[in-house]
């Protein structure tokens, strides 16, 4: 992402005979092009990427989620946020 100014993060997890590799990277909105229907966003601040990458037992996946937000861009903080509400989720199902 050159001469984009972002914030960026980068975490393995380990247990349960997985790892996960994720990459996050946030961008301020005002580093990107309006985006489609931006006005609807009300304090939309930053666009935030994580790119999850399993891998269990012999399969490995390849997953990208992309996040608006009201937030400040702080990819580490991000990083912590979405796994947390993942952890829920997994305990839901």
């Amino acid at each position: 992402m050159k001469g984009i100014i972002h914030s960026y993060d980068k975490r393995v997890d380990k247990g349960h005979h997985r790892t996960e590799k994720r990459q996050i990277w946030c961008v301020p909105i005002s580093q990107l092009q309006t985006l489609h229907n931006q006005d609807n966003w009300v304090g939309l601040k930053c666009v935030v990427m994580v790119v999850r990458v399993p891998h269990l037992w012999n399969q490995t996946t390849r997953e990208v989620h992309f996040y608006l937000t009201s937030l400040n861009c702080d990819a580490r903080n991000f990083g912590q946020v979405i796994r947390l509400h993942w952890g829920v989720e997994n305990r839901l199902h």
